[in-house]
């Protein structure tokens, strides 16, 4: 394991560390069952603002809405603005209210409890057919929040050999480690982790399209670098009412994505939130924080699926050198896209190569088709790779183009093929 890879680990462990020690800590207030399911009903702004949208958007908000961004362009903007007109409106309308009734309704803790106190079903059946649509669709819900985590943990610390034990272990330990600060410290422990995971998501997806940005951009305009990524009209690209192929976005397929956002109304983990915020002023200043909060994440997670579309050979290029015998290249062929990789290519008439990327250990053979060279000229050559993708576990296929100088130095980098 690298150096690297080691203090990211030694890091995941002290953060594990430090929720299991929230949830010590936060087991001290829990007197009765209000304190242990609503936190006392005494959350503060910042806490109930950033813990209910960082648990509302999860790694869903890394993934999955960068990766339809990636796939398709920026006509699936539309599914942020459908999440932010959501969410404004679930602040504005259902929050302070839903606080309050709660409270009349026999101090209901629970959204079933409160279904069956405000409709006063005394045989229970609101309440017991509310809880079990609530058990199987979060049980679904909850399930992809760890498989987001543990494809973290494995992209992190596996490669393409041990891919699935990582991707194991990640999971394990992240289901102990909840279950371990959540039956401490209940909905308390739960809300102050999500408060530092909301705090330190808001950093990553701001700092990630910016830097990622500037690297891109480093020696070539973003256009074109979206040109070479296999986009043929990076204006269609970039249009929010045309698709990747340069199609129009229907109207139906507008109205689908803005629909995400009816989703708020009837989430139980940010509902429960609302009831636990502690008075009106603090929910006013909760939904002012929230909605910066998600306006800065969801454009900050589009931008990552623009950014992610352009090829990793508008990097600066590594460092080059040449050994005796068959002129030896170091450049870069990223077979899982990531930015740190080291391919070592021999300029023989039958070239090979073994491309190992530095930062996930994904592998690849790359072969390389060299044009004539010239002392004065630069001349081209090309990489052929096949890449077993650490996320399909299947072939892919990359190419690459290279310059070569007369010094017998090759520069370049190899990006997937469209």
């Amino acid at each position: 394991m690298s150096t690297a890879n080691i203090i990211v680990l030694c890091s995941f462990a002290a953060y594990m560390v430090i929720m299991i020690i929230i949830g010590f800590v936060s087991s001290k207030g829990t007197k009765n069952n209000e304190d242990y399911f609503l936190g006392g009903r005494n959350l503060g702004g910042w806490t109930a603002a950033l813990s209910a949208q960082a648990s509302d958007m999860s790694g869903w908000l890394l993934m999955g809405l960068p990766g339809s961004v990636y796939l398709a362009g920026t006509g699936e903007v539309w599914i942020a603005v459908g999440l932010l007109i959501g969410t404004i409106l679930n602040w504005y309308i259902v929050s302070a209210r839903l606080r309050k009734y709660t409270i009349v309704a026999g101090n209901s803790l629970t959204i079933p409890s409160f279904f069956q106190n405000r409709y006063r079903d005394d045989k229970g059946v609101i309440k017991m057919v509310s809880a079990i649509i609530i058990a199987i669709f979060f049980t679904v819900y909850t399930a992809s929040a760890f498989s987001s985590g543990a494809k973290l943990f494995a992209t992190l610390f596996g490669n393409s050999e041990n891919y699935n034990t990582v991707y194991t272990i990640g999971l394990i330990v992240a289901v102990i480690v909840i279950l371990v600060y959540t039956f401490l410290g209940g909905f308390k422990a739960v809300c102050y982790t999500d408060f530092i995971q909301g705090l330190l998501m808001l950093v990553a997806i701001m700092a990630v399209p910016i830097i990622a940005y500037v690297a891109l951009t480093y020696n070539n305009s973003f256009s074109q670098s979206l040109i070479d990524s296999g986009v043929t009209n990076p204006d269609n690209y970039l249009n929010f009412f045309k698709n990747d192929d340069g199609s129009n976005v229907s109207a139906v397929s507008i109205i689908s994505n803005l629909a995400w956002g009816l989703g708020y109304f009837g989430m139980p983990h940010i509902l429960i939130r609302f009831m636990a915020v502690k008075s009106d002023s603090e929910i006013k200043k909760s939904r002012k924080i929230a909605i910066v909060w998600v306006i800065i994440s969801l454009a900050a997670s589009c931008l990552i699926g623009l950014v992610a579309r352009a090829p990793t050979r508008s990097l600066p290029p590594t460092s080059f050198t040449r050994r005796s015998g068959a002129r030896t290249a170091w450049g870069m062929c990223a077979p899982c896209r990531c930015t740190s990789t080291t391919c070592a290519a021999r300029s023989s008439r039958t070239p090979q190569s073994r491309c190992t990327c530095a930062m996930c250990g994904a592998r690849a053979m790359c072969s390389a088709r060299k044009a004539n060279r010239s002392k004065q000229n630069n001349s081209a050559a090309e990489h052929f790779c096949g890449a077993v993708s650490l996320y399909t576990q299947s072939l892919s296929q990359h190419t690459a183009r290279c310059s070569s100088t007369g010094t017998g130095s090759t520069t370049g980098g190899c990006m997937p093929s469209r």
